[in-house]
Order: structure tokens, then C-alpha cells, then sequence
């Protein structure tokens, strides 16, 4: 969700600095639902091919430096 939330953010961010979209406020509602299940698709996709590639370290750390 967390990924979600800031892939919509930086994508109206840099669309609005560069002006090449409009603002959210003025698209239509199935604009908004398009654009919203789009980028929750990438990230949990994205989420899922990360946590398959990237395995866990599960090792203790403690005790091995003195501060």
C-alpha cells in the first residue's frame, strides 16, 4: 500500500512540474480508477518479484562489535 501511495505521488508530482498532465481535480472518475488500479498492479507486482529475488538475511548481528 505504502508503495502504492508513493508511486501515485512522484507520478503527479513530476507530471504537474513538467506540466504535462492535468491535475487530478479535474480528471474524470474513471480516469482516477484506471490510473489508481494501474499503479496498484505495478507495485504489488513489483512487491512480489522483490520478496521472490531478494531472500532474507536472518543472521544475529549481536554481539559481534562493541558498539
Amino acid at each position: 500500500m505504502a508503495h502504492t501511495i508513493v508511486r501515485l505521488s512522484t507520478d503527479q508530482t513530476l507530471e504537474n512540474t513538467t506540466g504535462v498532465g492535468a491535475p487530478p481535480m479535474v480528471w474524470p472518475r474513471n480516469e482516477h480508477v484506471v490510473d489508481i488500479l494501474h499503479k496498484a498492479i505495478y507495485s504489488v507486482t513489483t512487491g512480489l518479484i522483490a520478496e521472490r529475488w531478494i531472500q532474507p538475511s536472518l543472521q544475529s548481528r549481536r554481539g559481534l562489535t562493541s558498539h
